[in-house]
C-alpha cells in the first residue's frame, strides 16, 4: 500500500468516525443511551461472532483481563452516550478525539519507539 493510499484510508476512517457522532445523537432521540448501547453491541456481536476464531477455553487470567477491559470500555461508551444526550455531536467528538482516528493522523511521523534494536553490523570476511 502506498503512502497516499494509507493517507486516504486514514481520512476515510476519520470521516466515518466523525459521522457516527451525528448518527448516534439522532438515534438517542428515540432511545435511552443504555438501551441504544445494548442494541448496538448486540447487533455487533451477532454480526461479528461468525468471523471470530476462538481458541481453546480461556485461562482465568484471560477472563479477568477481558472483564476489566469490558468494564472500562463499557463505562466509556455509556458515559459518552449519556453525555451526547445533552451536548452537540461536535463537542462530543472533540472530547473523544484523543482516542479516535484523528490522533494518529496528527502525530504521524513524530512517534519514536522507546527502544530501538541495535543494527546488525555487516560481518567482515
Amino acid at each position: 500500500m502506498s503512502r497516499r493510499d494509507a493517507d486516504l484510508l486514514l481520512v476515510a476512517a476519520t470521516l466515518i468516525w466523525g459521522v457516527t457522532f451525528v448518527v448516534i445523537k439522532d438515534a438517542l432521540t428515540t432511545a435511552t443511551p443504555l438501551a441504544f448501547l445494548a442494541v448496538r453491541f448486540a447487533v455487533a456481536a451477532v454480526v461479528l461472532t461468525p468471523f471470530t476464531p476462538l481458541a481453546a477455553p480461556f485461562t482465568r487470567a484471560e477472563l479477568v483481563a477481558g472483564a476489566v477491559l469490558a468494564a472500562v470500555l463499557g463505562v466509556g461508551f455509556a458515559t459518552q452516550a449519556v453525555g451526547l444526550v445533552d451536548t452537540t455531536p461536535s463537542r462530543s467528538a472533540l472530547a473523544a478525539q484523543p482516542v479516535g482516528p484523528p490522533r494518529p493522523a496528527a502525530r504521524r511521523g513524530r512517534d519514536v519507539p522507546a527502544h530501538r534494536p541495535a543494527r546488525r553490523r555487516a560481518q567482515s570476511r
